[in-house]
C-alpha cells in the first residue's frame, strides 16, 4: 500500500488522496507478474514464483511465522529483538555503497545528463500518452526514491495535486522500485557480486509499470 505518496497527496491538499491505492495496487500486479515472465525467460522460473506469491501474501507470511514460532514455543519477540540487533550490523556493512550511490545519484542530476535523456524519452512518453513531467520522475525512481519523493511533490506543485500528470506520477511511483539502490545495498549485505540479469528484467518490469500506471489511471480515475 502507497501509504507514503498517499500521505504525501494529503499534505499538498489533494480532495482524495487515497484514490490511487487500487490504481497502484494493480499496476504494481502488473509490474511483478512482468518480472516474473521475463525471470522465467532467463531461467530462474521457480525463485521468481516464490517471490510473486510472497509479494501478494506478506500479510499472510507473517502471520504465519508468527504463529509457526508460538507453536514451537519459541519466543517470538526475542527473536525479533535479535533480528533487528543484526540489521543495524548491516546497515554499518552497507553504508559505503550507500555513501556511493547518493553522489552517483548527486553528480547524474547536476551534471546535466538528466536533461538530457529527458529529451531522449520524450517520444516514448507521447507515444504512451504519458505527461512529459513523468519523465523525469521515471529516470530518477530506479536510483533513489528520496529524490524520486522530491520530485513528486514538484509535479504536485507546478500541476496540481490532483492533475493528470500527478496522478500517474503517484501511481507510477506506488508501483515501481528503487532498483539500483536496491540491488546495491541487499546484494551487498548478502554477498552477491553478480546481479546475472536481475537489473535487465527489474528495469523492463519498471517501463511495464509506467505504461500500467497510464492505462489505470486512465480508466480508474
Amino acid at each position: 500500500m502507497p501509504t507514503t505518496i498517499m500521505a504525501l497527496r494529503a499534505s499538498a491538499g489533494s480532495a482524495q488522496p487515497a484514490e490511487i491505492a487500487l490504481p497502484a495496487l494493480i499496476a504494481t500486479l502488473v509490474n511483478t507478474v512482468t518480472a516474473c515472465n521475463n525471470s522465467k525467460i532467463h531461467g530462474a522460473a521457480i525463485l521468481m514464483d516464490i517471490v510473486f506469491i510472497f509479494s501478494l501474501l506478506p500479510i499472510a507470511f507473517i502471520l504465519w511465522v508468527v504463529a509457526v514460532g508460538l507453536m514451537k514455543k519459541v519466543d517470538v519477540y526475542t527473536a525479533f529483538v535479535e533480528g533487528a540487533k543484526q540489521g543495524m550490523q548491516t546497515a554499518v556493512k552497507v553504508l559505503p555503497y550507500m555513501i556511493a550511490m547518493m553522489v552517483a545519484i548527486a553528480v547524474f542530476r547536476q551534471g546535466g545528463l538528466l536533461t538530457i535523456i529527458e529529451r531522449w524519452i520524450e517520444p516514448a512518453l507521447n507515444v504512451i500518452d504519458a505527461p512529459k513531467e513523468v519523465g523525469p520522475l521515471f529516470l530518477l525512481r530506479p536510483f533513489s526514491g528520496s529524490a524520486a519523493l522530491s520530485m513528486l511533490s514538484e509535479i504536485y506543485n507546478t500541476t496540481g495535486v490532483d492533475s493528470y500528470a500527478s496522478d500517474v506520477a503517484s501511481v507510477m511511483m506506488g508501483s515501481t522500485e528503487t532498483i539500483f539502490y536496491t540491488v546495491a545495498i541487499y546484494f551487498a549485505a548478502v554477498g552477491i557480486e553478480k546481479t546475472r540479469h536481475t537489473i535487465w528484467v527489474a528495469l523492463i518490469a519498471s517501463v511495464v509499470g509506467l505504461v500500467a500506471s497510464v492505462f489505470v489511471v486512465k480508466w480508474l480515475l
